[in-house]
């Protein structure tokens, strides 16, 4: 894979550089190469595998969240097969919703790409609005901006509900199985 995080030319063997160097828009770059190679039906090797959740996870840091806290977090909001908030998902991290709610749709974006590319679900499907917690719906803004994600990943969506009920299945299953 050619990545942007990486030195060399045609004949000499690449150098990773290392993720505090990178700029933001060079981990953006070298996240979307890593896609675009697992888009591809190729496997990633396990330096691979490391250097990809380490970029995510400088990705989010960078953001002021904590990508470990928020993905354990999450995970036991699925075991219990209960929903969250997107505020509850800041405090986890120690973040006031003011400080946190422009960074995070893209920390969701660096989980879903996370939980999409290991285990074929989206973790963003059990977040949802403060007043639906209890039940788990999504406002149309919020639905809007799930299945654009969704269909960035490639997933063809033909009943937006449908396919929001389908994927906090699959994350609950996977939680309480996995």
């Amino acid at each position: 894979m050619d990545f942007q995080g990486q030195d060399g030319g045609p004949g000499e063997k690449l150098r990773v550089r290392p993720i505090n160097d990178l700029s933001d828009a060079q981990i953006e770059n070298e996240l979307g190469n890593y896609e675009r190679h697992v888009a591809g039906d190729k496997s990633l090797t396990t330096e691979q595998e490391k250097r990809h959740f380490a970029l995510l996870e400088a990705s989010a840091k960078r953001a002021g969240f904590d990508f470990d806290v928020s993905l354990a977090f999450l995970s036991r909001i699925g075991r219990n097969r209960t929903f969250t908030s997107y505020g509850d998902l800041a405090a986890a991290n120690g973040l006031e919703w003011q400080q946190a709610r422009r960074p995070m749709n893209h920390h969701l974006w660096d989980l879903v790409r996370y939980s999409n590319e290991r285990w074929r679900f989206m973790i963003s499907a059990i977040l949802v609005d403060k007043p639906n917690v209890a039940t788990g719906i999504m406002n149309s803004d919020t639905l809007a901006g799930f299945c654009k994600a969704a269909d960035s990943l490639g997933y063809r969506i033909g009943d937006p509900q449908g396919f929001l009920k389908d994927r906090q299945e699959k994350t609950f299953r996977h939680f309480s199985t996995g």
